[in-house]
Protein backbone atom coordinates (compact mmCIF):
# COMPACT_ATOMS: atom_id res chain seq x y z
CA UNK A 1 0.00 0.00 0.00
CA UNK A 2 1.33 3.43 -0.96
CA UNK A 3 1.64 6.09 1.70
CA UNK A 4 -0.77 9.01 1.10
CA UNK A 5 1.82 11.47 2.46
CA UNK A 6 5.03 10.52 0.62
CA UNK A 7 4.11 7.58 -1.69
CA UNK A 8 6.54 5.18 0.00
CA UNK A 9 5.44 1.61 0.70
CA UNK A 10 3.64 1.31 4.02
CA UNK A 11 4.52 -1.58 6.33
CA UNK A 12 1.66 -3.70 7.66
CA UNK A 13 1.89 -4.20 11.42
CA UNK A 14 -0.36 -6.24 13.65
CA UNK A 15 -1.97 -5.40 16.95
CA UNK A 16 -1.75 -8.14 19.58
CA UNK A 17 -4.80 -6.81 21.42
CA UNK A 18 -7.28 -6.52 18.53
CA UNK A 19 -5.65 -8.78 15.89
CA UNK A 20 -6.24 -6.04 13.31
CA UNK A 21 -3.64 -4.88 10.85
CA UNK A 22 -2.56 -1.25 10.75
CA UNK A 23 -0.06 0.35 8.42
CA UNK A 24 2.98 2.52 9.14
CA UNK A 25 5.23 4.40 6.72
CA UNK A 26 8.93 4.06 7.60
CA UNK A 27 9.84 7.15 5.55
CA UNK A 28 7.50 9.76 7.05
CA UNK A 29 5.79 8.03 9.96
CA UNK A 30 2.23 8.21 8.65
CA UNK A 31 -0.13 5.75 10.34
CA UNK A 32 -3.23 4.19 8.80
CA UNK A 33 -5.42 2.10 11.16
CA UNK A 34 -6.71 -0.19 8.37
CA UNK A 35 -6.97 -0.23 4.58
CA UNK A 36 -10.27 1.63 4.41
CA UNK A 37 -9.54 4.19 7.17
CA UNK A 38 -8.06 7.63 6.75
CA UNK A 39 -4.33 8.03 7.31
CA UNK A 40 -2.82 10.36 9.90
CA UNK A 41 0.42 12.15 9.09
CA UNK A 42 2.74 13.04 11.98
CA UNK A 43 2.83 16.60 13.30
CA UNK A 44 6.45 16.87 12.16
CA UNK A 45 5.32 16.50 8.52
CA UNK A 46 2.88 19.38 8.97
CA UNK A 47 5.51 21.54 10.65
CA UNK A 48 8.08 20.82 7.95
CA UNK A 49 5.57 21.78 5.25
CA UNK A 50 4.88 25.08 7.03
CA UNK A 51 8.61 25.75 7.45
CA UNK A 52 9.22 25.00 3.78
CA UNK A 53 6.41 27.34 2.68
CA UNK A 54 7.58 30.17 4.94
CA UNK A 55 11.36 30.02 4.64
CA UNK A 56 12.51 27.96 1.67
CA UNK A 57 10.58 29.46 -1.24
CA UNK A 58 13.08 31.53 -3.18
CA UNK A 59 16.14 30.22 -1.34
CA UNK A 60 17.86 27.92 -3.83
CA UNK A 61 20.76 27.01 -1.54
CA UNK A 62 18.53 26.03 1.38
CA UNK A 63 16.07 24.20 -0.92
CA UNK A 64 18.93 22.18 -2.37
CA UNK A 65 20.05 21.14 1.13
CA UNK A 66 16.42 20.37 2.06
CA UNK A 67 16.21 18.02 -0.95
CA UNK A 68 19.65 16.51 -0.34
CA UNK A 69 18.68 15.58 3.21
CA UNK A 70 15.55 13.82 1.89
CA UNK A 71 13.11 16.02 3.75
CA UNK A 72 11.13 17.03 0.64
CA UNK A 73 10.56 13.40 -0.35
CA UNK A 74 9.37 12.61 3.17
CA UNK A 75 6.71 15.31 3.32
CA UNK A 76 5.35 15.46 -0.26
CA UNK A 77 3.97 13.15 -2.92
CA UNK A 78 6.23 12.81 -5.99
CA UNK A 79 4.11 15.14 -8.13
CA UNK A 80 4.29 17.86 -5.42
CA UNK A 81 8.08 17.77 -5.01
CA UNK A 82 10.23 20.49 -6.52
Amino acid sequence: MACPTCDSTMTPLGCKVTDKTFFWCPRCGTIKPCEDAEATAPTLVTRCRKFEAMYLRGSDEMSLEWNTLGIAESIHLPEERK
